[in-house]
């Protein structure tokens, strides 16, 4: 794994480690990290001749077939450090999208993140091999049998695309009609949060639904809608949503579109945090930033910090305090904070819950 602190960047430790959480999460085995610094990205490799002969030999002492770098790269550069390396190369955004991959389940899921390869770009996904193979086979001259290759491949990646986006569109046009049906005058809530901060354990916990709720990243991809019960006959319907995650590829936010419209059109936000992580000011930040970039920003908040039966970071209650935000400590473990949760959200709807029928 290659991290690289970009300009002394204060959250590159942060980085460094969940950029490998994020590689077990996608079913690598961490042999070593190469930590190295810059003032700004190498044009040809990300990281200068020196390193990557050090990052070569790291890799052939620990018999690395793939090199994970904690930042994303072109696709210069990353064609020309698996042509170096001999290896797989997984960027940043290129390791969120096989990690979705390998969690989706429904056919929606599916096709959202085969979208979002599509706009990746396959061909950066599975290694520029076959590509640079296609290349060499021209000619030589312009117009030859490579340069026309690419042509044909971005034309079939372009009706790929709106294929797919055709298709999302319809099944969420059906998702909506369904859900407006089941959950017919009832206000919404949604919860959203960082990956891993336990969204998934709070919503079985408000709902008793039985959804899977785990400590693996990002567990939950496709949205799930159940009644939450606030009290004195009233509920909401409320929404589990996919996790955010610090510089969240463009290509994830737009081809989960569809899904993260939940937040915006929800009535309510629930902000969910790990209370005992120190990186939680940080998280915040990343939250309210995907927020504000799909539109959702405006949106009613209550800030939660979960895990309470755990303790709570000292430098995050700090942070909170510091800048007058209030916040709600639960533990959906153990239920501590659930029934003023209910009462704050029955209190902070817009519009009166339905009664239950």
């Amino acid at each position: 794994m290659l991290a690289v602190d970009l300009g002394q960047d204060p959250e590159f430790a942060q980085l460094r480690d969940e950029t490998r959480e994020l590689a077990l999460a996608a079913g690598f085995a961490v042999a070593g990290v190469m930590e190295a610094r810059r003032v700004q990205p190498d044009r040809r490799h990300f990281i200068g001749a020196g390193k990557l002969a050090e990052l070569k030999e790291l890799m052939e002492a620990c018999g690395a077939k793939v090199l994970v770098i904690a930042h994303a790269v072109s696709d210069g550069q990353h064609m020309r450090l698996g042509r170096e390396l001999g290896c797989e190369v997984f960027d940043y955004p290129g390791l969120i999208l096989t990690i979705f991959a390998k969690r989706a389940q429904t056919a929606e899921g599916k096709l959202q993140v085969e979208l979002a390869q599509e706009i990746y770009g396959r061909a950066k996904l599975r290694g520029a091999w076959t590509h640079l193979e296609r290349q060499r086979g021209g000619l030589g001259a312009t117009g030859g049998p490579g340069e026309r290759q690419i042509e044909l491949d971005r034309r079939m990646i372009a009706r790929r695309i709106k294929q797919l986006r055709r298709r999302l569109a319809k099944r969420h046009t059906h998702a909506q009609l369904v859900a407006a049906g089941r959950m017919k005058r009832l206000p919404t809530v949604a919860l959203v949060g960082y990956t891993n901060a336990g969204k998934s354990t709070v919503f079985q916990a408000l709902t008793k639904a039985a959804v899977p709720a785990s400590a693996r990243m990002f567990e939950t991809l496709d949205t799930t809608t159940r009644q939450m019960h606030l009290g004195g006959g009233r509920c909401a319907a409320l929404s589990d949503t996919v996790g955010f995650v610090r510089n969240l590829p463009h290509e994830l936010v737009d081809a989960f579109r569809s899904t993260l419209n939940e937040a915006v059109e929800a009535d309510l936000l629930l902000l969910v945090l790990d209370g005992q992580d120190r990186a939680g000011p940080a998280k915040l930040r990343t939250i309210q930033e995907t927020l504000a970039t799909i539109g959702a920003a405006g949106v009613p908040q209550l800030l939660l910090l979960n895990k309470l039966d755990l303790g709570q970071s000292p430098e995050l209650l700090d942070s909170l305090r510091w800048d007058k935000m209030p916040f709600l400590s639960i533990s959906a473990l153990t239920g501590a904070g659930l029934q003023e949760l209910r009462d704050r959200v029955a209190a902070s709807l817009a519009t009166p819950a339905a009664a239950v029928r």
